[in-house]
């Protein structure tokens, strides 16, 4: 592995990536969304428990959970009203998650963050999103 794999993701790097996950729940939050902003916080929400602190495992699971349905519930209403709407409960519980995926790229190792991507995408490839609260309940 290189010298990079091994660091976390360079600050500039890591900035570029946070300022969009902000600005995507941003447009949401003023209801100004679209599939591809939901989409891609829900990706984001979803490496953020890939890559959660396994002795902190409970309460990231807590906080993804809150942020994958606020989104999905986000994506839904969407379809049906063609309006983008998150409450500020949906909001604050993404905030959260944006929050936590931060302090991610500043500390996990690059090989981790680019393993919980293929992982994710190999997930995706069904062609649907994985539900954590389901998945939660099943190994509990």
């Amino acid at each position: 592995m290189t010298r990079e794999m091994l660091l976390p993701t360079a600050a500039a790097a890591a900035r570029t990536v946070s300022l969009q996950n902000h600005l995507a729940l941003v447009a949401l939050r003023q209801g100004q969304g679209n599939i591809d902003l939901a989409g891609e916080l829900l990706k984001t929400v979803y490496l953020t428990h890939l890559l959660r602190d396994p002795e902190n495992a409970h309460a990231t699971l807590e906080n993804v959970i809150a942020a994958e349905q606020g989104l999905k519930g986000s994506i839904l209403d969407a379809a049906i009203t063609g309006k983008w709407i998150l409450s500020e409960i949906d909001c604050q519980a993404i905030q959260t998650v944006l929050e936590l995926y931060d302090a991610q790229l500043a500390a996990v190792p690059v090989h981790r963050i680019v393993a919980a991507k293929a992982r994710l995408s190999r997930i995706l490839e069904g062609g649907d999103f994985p539900n954590l609260a389901e998945t939660f309940r099943a190994d509990n």
